[in-house]
């Protein structure tokens, strides 16, 4: 907590403190895990730190107990909240052991009390909200946020039955958000949900497994792109079901530089997709 004082002669005046920050000195950030834009601003999880971009620069919005796993904002426009008529909020995986966390303005956050914990998650059309609540599991609900007026002790829409997806041995490592489509990556394969089936994006892609990796997914102009085994990359057409490689690697064949990991990060914005490339070297 932090108390502030002020010497007055004067009883009937008194302090306003309109903003404060509290400065970390020589921060060492570990690598970042996601990078969401929330209400027109940046966050970023780097461990147990949230980090916010906006036009007052950069700053740690809240350091948490444990590490964050990932972020996703959802909002779902047929539920009505008399303090956030958009139902729009940023959630905050910390792991299958503990709660994850949302907010809706930045700047105060609530745990949730929902008895499913999260390590992945993601936004399905802005009707449901997707998470990862075991190793091999994934479940959903469309109202994930605190029962604030009927019990405070549970979310306001329970989380449905959990769906498996793969088998045992190979652990889930990303959703993704897509306006209609539940897309799960795994270390040995990626899988979508279709009605009551779980099925593979591409029959094959198992033989790069991996349990060494934490694969992630991107959806962009329509294509799944499906990083895979240690410097694959596969670019899925979700219209027409064709998977494309696209790794540099095949492509600059002999070119060392290109041996490295690839898309361990991706992002794109309205005209470029973007992916790492380990070279060795960094």
């Amino acid at each position: 907590s932090v108390t502030f004082y002020a010497e007055c002669a004067d009883e009937d005046k008194y302090l306003y403190v309109d903003t404060w920050s509290i400065e970390y000195a020589d921060m060492s950030m570990p690598e970042p895990v996601k990078m969401v834009v929330f209400e027109g601003k940046l966050y970023t999880a780097y461990g147990t730190y949230l980090v916010r971009k906006d036009n007052d620069g950069v700053g740690v919005i809240k350091e948490f107990d444990q590490d964050i796993t990932d972020l996703c904002v959802f909002q779902n426009p047929s539920a009505t909240d008399g303090d956030n008529p958009t139902y729009r909020r940023l959630f905050i995986a910390q792991g299958l052991d503990n709660h994850y966390w949302y907010t809706d303005d930045g700047w105060t956050f609530y745990e949730s009390a929902a008895s499913t914990n999260a390590k992945y998650m993601s936004n399905i059309g802005d009707s449901q909200f997707w998470i990862s609540d075991a190793t091999n599991t994934i479940t959903s609900s469309d109202s994930p946020i605190n029962d604030e007026e009927a019990d405070p002790t549970s979310v306001a829409s329970a989380f449905a039955t959990s769906t498996k997806v793969g088998g045992d041995y190979f652990e889930i490592t990303s959703l993704v958000d897509h306006p209609d489509t539940v897309f799960v990556r795994k270390q040995d394969q990626a899988y979508y949900l279709s009605g009551s089936e779980v099925l593979p994006v591409a029959e094959g892609l198992e033989i790069e497994a991996n349990t060494d990796i934490d694969y992630p997914l991107h959806f962009w102009q329509n294509k799944l792109y499906i990083p895979a085994g240690t410097n694959a990359l596969y670019e899925y057409d979700i219209g027409r079901g064709d998977i494309l490689p696209i790794s540099p690697v095949k492509f600059a064949i002999g070119d060392t530089k290109y041996d490295g990991a690839c898309g361990r990060g991706i992002t794109s914005d309205n005209e470029y997709l973007y992916i790492t490339v380990e070279t060795g070297t960094r």
